[in-house]
């Protein structure tokens, strides 16, 4: 399949783009407990409160699963930038 590389370099990004998207799950919820993990790593630096140890260490776990994809979906990275330099 030709465009299969595409479509999923396409998917990891957009996972990428929502997952860490701030703005529309901080107007579309109001409870914290249905807020995204970007949201809460947001509320450990504010202007009363400055815990930059917590709010470093909550941002390397939310990068886990974006690495996790990206190891996963490497290969279809690779075949479509190769793909895309090829002339026919």
């Amino acid at each position: 399949m030709v465009c299969g590389p595409a479509v999923i370099t396409q998917a990891v990004l957009t996972l990428n783009a929502s997952w860490n998207d701030l703005l529309w799950p901080l107007l579309m919820t109001n409870s914290p407990e249905k807020r995204m993990l970007s949201n809460g790593v947001s509320f450990f630096i504010g202007q009363d409160t400055e815990m930059y140890g917590p709010a470093f260490a909550a941002g390397v776990i939310s990068v886990i699963p974006l690495l996790l994809v990206f190891i996963f979906a490497q290969k279809y990275f690779v075949s479509s930038i190769v793909a895309s330099g090829i002339k026919g």
